[in-house]
């Protein structure tokens, strides 16, 4: 890990094209600024950790799964328009 010193108002670059900027430091509070390509995703990592999370619980479902549901749904709605 590399450890930077920035004041308020510098930068620092990561490769060829994303640059960081210090816009205001407050107490416990750092307001960064990010300049990269449109193409570059920029997340915050507890939204990362959610992501997972939901990624996870998702994949414990089998399509067959709902697919099942789907079809006891189109039957139940096939006994009540009857």
């Amino acid at each position: 890990m590399l450890v930077l010193s920035r004041k308020s108002g510098e930068s620092f670059l990561i490769g060829e094209n994303i640059e960081v900027f210090i816009l205001d430091v407050q107490s416990e509070k750092i307001k960064v600024g990010i300049a990269a390509p449109a193409d570059i995703r920029i997340i915050r990592n507890e939204l990362r950790e959610t992501e997972r999370a939901n990624r996870d619980s998702a994949s414990c479902c089998d399509f067959k799964d709902f697919k099942l549901i789907i079809d006891l749904q189109e039957a139940l709605l096939n006994q009540i328009s009857s």
